[in-house]
């Protein structure tokens, strides 16, 4: 598989984890026990940022060179490009109730967690969709030439510093989430032992 699409499943592996510990966090204020909610919203803030500033750039570069020169896939990059764009919303509303919570305005449990819920599913059935089907289509059928066009594209869109500063902080978040999780699990085997 090319470097290109590696990079993108590193992302969406590392999507999947930050989704998971929410999941995880979900799960305890659904059964209410106490939810770490400033994580909840830091990985919620990654969610809604992230993506849009440095992940979908780089997929809709490999979009759109898909689409120009095998039209027969157009539709199904735009239906992926469309789930984008319906993610973002989602995110957005999602942080927005958090940040409701977080200052102390009234909102429906319930919905909160159906909202967060429909979230994680949707996100990830997205990730596996763009990694089962599309990410094969174009590996099968990009060749050196559509690969330098890709690489010519994405020197172009040349991330600003703000975009860097962002990804800094992505990954200071995931190390502290591996961190936790490596802790946790230490935790549970003292408990056994």
């Amino acid at each position: 598989m090319h470097s290109q699409l590696q990079k993108l499943r590193v992302d969406h592996a590392n999507m999947d984890r930050l989704l998971g510990r929410f999941k995880q966090e979900l799960n305890a204020m659904r059964f209410d026990h106490v939810a770490d909610f400033f994580l909840m919203t830091q990985i919620l803030d990654y969610v809604s940022h992230y993506p849009d500033q440095l992940h979908h750039p780089q997929e809709d570069v490999l979009y759109a060179q898909l689409g120009q020169r095998f039209p027969e896939h157009r539709a199904l990059t735009a239906t992926i490009e469309n789930e984008h764009v319906r993610l973002e919303e989602q995110a957005k509303c999602l942080a927005d109730m958090f940040h409701s919570v977080m200052i102390g305005q009234p909102v429906p449990r319930r919905e909160l967690e159906r909202v967060a819920s429909g979230y994680v599913s949707a996100s990830r059935e997205h990730m596996a969709r763009e990694q089962k089907v599309l990410f094969p289509v174009i590996n099968s059928l990009f060749d050196a030439r559509d690969w330098a066009r890709v690489e010519e594209q994405l020197l172009i869109l040349a991330l600003p510093r703000t975009n860097i500063a962002s990804a800094r902080g992505f990954e200071y978040l995931l190390a502290s989430v591996i961190a936790s999780d490596v802790k946790s699990i230490t935790n549970e085997i003292s408990v056994y032992n």
